[in-house]
């Protein structure tokens, strides 16, 4: 069964490594929070990068922070220097947790790439996606959940 919206925001403790800040959850009490599972092998992941890069932009101002999760397709996208020279290359600049093992996969109970999950700053999920056209669905998520405090 899918998480489902309300749910509260399960740890991201578990990744076998983190690129850039290790987050485990604590941290992000009080802050509206956008988790966002790719793989380096996943084209429509690469294409979406942009779109969610400009979400993180727009939305910063209202304090979102964004976390990606890298998930392995493939036994060849478990290398994390792949990873970081991707998210390099993608202009990522959130922290990534490398979920080699599927622990956070597992816990978001998530079976796709590209997937987004929105959290608002209480921890309870606000809308999930996944697909071709999840960055639009999150983009329309984010506006009205952010509308609704401005």
């Amino acid at each position: 069964m899918a998480l489902r919206i309300g749910a509260k925001m399960p740890p991201l403790s578990g990744a076998r490594q983190w690129i850039g800040e290790e987050v485990v959850g604590t941290e992000l009490n009080g802050t509206p929070v956008l988790v966002h599972f790719w793989s380096v092998g996943c084209g429509l992941c690469k294409d979406q990068m942009p779109a969610v890069r400009r979400m993180m932009e727009r939305f910063s101002d209202h304090g979102l922070r964004g976390i990606a999760v890298h998930v392995p397709r493939l036994e060849a996208e478990r290398d994390v220097e792949d990873v970081r020279r991707s998210m390099q290359e993608l202009g990522m600049t959130e922290p990534c947790a490398v979920d080699n093992d599927y622990v956070i996969t597992r816990r978001y109970e998530n079976q796709f790439v590209p997937a987004y999950f929105l959290f608002d700053e209480k921890g309870s999920m606000r809308a999930r996606a996944a697909g071709a056209q999840g960055a639009s669905i999150m983009r329309t998520a984010l506006e009205r959940m952010f509308s609704a405090t401005v």
